[in-house]
């Protein structure tokens, strides 16, 4: 029987989803991709995994009765994959984004403040990824009301983290310093918060800017970080880390996917 993977998404297919349509035909694998924008549990029962947007993850979560203890402190997934013929929500970008820095970021020092950008839930995964490698204050920028919600799920799974929300149109007076800033925000839809963040006033020297946002859009930003002299990580390389975690996290696939390979896969797929 034929190898199933299915996308929930409201605006389906994905950037990252077709990425994984791409990197299964480079590598012959036998695989029927599905699309559906709309969660319906019976569906995911139907196929071998699935990649669900982490943007509708509160209805995903409450049809699961058991759920691992990531998703369920971070209250957020962006998968689901099958263990011993049942479903488990997963949160494979929270591991990809840990695998990403300790390889792109050798010189952050986790005991500065880190700055996370953006209002979705996929701003908790950032936060909660870097506070798990060590990182004791971490300040959200953006909608100070989106933010709160998120702000109120961190406080609870990061025990002994200090969290701050910085409005955007604060950042620009802000006195703190940091060496990470970490975007999970299309800023073409967020035209004050990238604004707030290109005059990059709260990082200090040997600073790293990460983009984790999910719509596999090059950001402007990364052109002025780059004029000032800041080491940037695009997104390609957050795609090639989550596309290795994906993969060799998913059973049925012929073999493993090193990060290395996943990112020269995305070079190859923006082209």
């Amino acid at each position: 029987m034929q190898t199933k993977i299915l996308e929930v998404h409201p605006d389906a297919p994905s950037f990252f989803f077709r990425f994984l349509q791409f990197i299964a035909q480079k590598k012959n694998w036998d695989i029927q991709f599905l699309e559906n924008k709309k969660f319906e549990k019976t569906q995911i029962n139907e196929v071998d995994a699935a990649l669900v947007d982490v943007r509708i993850s509160s209805e995903v979560l409450k049809s699961y009765s058991v759920l691992p203890t990531l998703c369920k402190g971070l209250l957020a997934q962006d998968s689901i994959f099958k263990e011993d013929n049942k479903d488990y929500p997963r949160l494979l970008a929270y591991e990809a984004l840990q695998s990403l820095l300790i390889t792109e970021t050798a010189e952050w020092d986790n005991r500065e403040p880190v700055f996370v950008a953006g209002n979705t839930e996929l701003i908790k995964v950032a936060a909660g990824a870097v506070c798990a490698m060590g990182a004791k204050t971490v300040y959200l920028i953006g909608d100070e009301k989106k933010l709160a919600v998120h702000l109120k799920t961190l406080k609870k799974f990061q025990l002994g983290i200090e969290f701050y929300i910085v409005p955007a149109d604060e950042l620009t007076a802000f006195e703190i310093s940091g060496g990470l800033l970490i975007n999970t925000v299309d800023l073409e839809k967020e035209k004050d918060l990238f604004v707030a963040l290109s005059y990059f006033n709260f990082l200090n020297a040997n600073s790293y800017v990460v983009d984790v946002q999910i719509d596999g859009k090059h950001q402007e930003l990364f052109d002025e970080a780059q004029k000032a002299e800041i080491t940037c990580v695009p997104n390609e390389k957050f795609f090639g880390h989550w596309a290795s975690v994906w993969w060799n996290r998913f059973k049925q696939s012929k073999q493993a996917l090193s990060p290395v390979e996943g990112i020269e896969f995305c070079k190859e797929f923006l082209r």
